[in-house]
């Protein structure tokens, strides 16, 4: 159960440093869903204050693709199973392109 002080709580209660988690039932909401790109805010496994549940998930939606920022450290790297990731570096941006064939272009 989260708790938190009154003056520290956020939409409906939760506590501010849980305002951007990622919990187990928003992982199941994924459940049978298709992305070649995965966006998001944590690092998969490949950066050092990475996680591992980040690389199930790019690798359950089928992702080809992950790109994160939060650590604001720019690097390119590939996943166990051959998925690539890019982490943004402090204020950076990235143009992708994708083909009808599936190519993705960073």
């Amino acid at each position: 159960m989260l708790t938190a002080l009154p003056n520290e709580k956020w939409r409906y209660g939760l506590p501010l440093r849980h305002r951007s988690s990622i919990f187990p039932e928003d992982f199941e909401g994924f459940n049978g869903k298709r992305a070649d790109i995965l966006v998001c805010h944590e690092a998969p496994s490949t950066h050092r204050y990475g996680y591992r549940a980040i690389d199930d998930l790019a690798n359950n939606l089928g992702a080809k693709l992950v790109i994160h920022g939060h650590h604001h450290e720019s690097y390119d790297a590939r996943l166990p199973n051959g998925i690539r990731v890019i982490g943004l570096g402090k204020a950076e941006y990235r143009v992708i392109q994708t083909r009808a064939e599936g190519e993705i272009h960073v």
